[in-house]
């Protein structure tokens, strides 16, 4: 397989689908839907191609709409989550109002980064509630600025965790959080490309995969 020399070179279709492991009629799809920009560098098309399977780790199942993994969903509420929405099945901003008596929901958090899902962000949220996003956009989001201001909408970025990783070790520790319940599999770093093809084909049966350098 041909190594590219630096991740700022031009690159091919064909160049990409080996090094990813994916078949060129694939890249071809992944450009026509605008997640890799045609004429980029090696490091811009890795960089929409992580983020593709971010977004479907984070339960996007296509591109246009904000459909989440049935699995994901179900799995959150098997660890207590009360109400859980499949968006691609039902109107979630319906349902979240119907959920929370017709007010909206007074904190919403947004952690795929998917443009589709930030902008929606602003129809749950209650009027005076509060929107945190943690998601990193591919892209920017135009968002209406009007509706921020007529329901005095508080929105905030959240980058990092200051202060709460003790509360999280401790919580780990005392087994209040079981983490292996997140832990899909490990595998070794030559393992990482087949793995890699293996979530995009099946997002539903994963949920976190940690990587051993041996």
């Amino acid at each position: 397989m041909k190594i590219l020399p630096y991740l700022d070179a031009p690159i091919s279709q064909a160049e990409f689908a080996q090094i990813v492991g994916i078949s060129e009629a694939r890249v071809s799809t992944l450009i026509s839907e605008g997640v890799l920009v045609k004429g980029d560098n090696a490091h811009s098309w890795l960089l929409g191609y992580c983020e593709r399977l971010r977004d479907m780790a984070a339960g996007r199942a296509s591109v246009g709409g904000l459909d989440l993994v049935q699995e994901r969903l179900d799995f959150a509420k098997s660890l207590g989550v009360e109400y859980t929405i499949n968006s691609g099945k039902e109107d979630a901003n319906a349902r979240v109002h119907e959920i929370t008596g017709g007010e909206g929901a007074q904190q919403v958090m947004e952690c795929s980064g998917a443009n589709p899902a930030i902008r929606s962000t602003l129809d749950l949220v209650s009027h005076a509630g509060r929107i945190t996003f943690t998601g990193w956009p591919k892209k920017e989001t135009s968002l209406p600025t009007d509706t921020i201001t007529r329901k005095e909408i508080d929105l905030r970025g959240a980058r990092t965790s200051a202060g709460e990783f003790p509360e999280a070790l401790e919580l780990i520790a005392t087994k209040k959080v079981d983490m292996l319940k997140l832990l899909t599999k490990t595998v070794k770093l030559e393992e990482v490309p087949e793995t890699i093809i293996d979530i995009e084909k099946n997002p539903g049966s994963y949920m976190k995969v940690v990587v051993t350098m041996e």
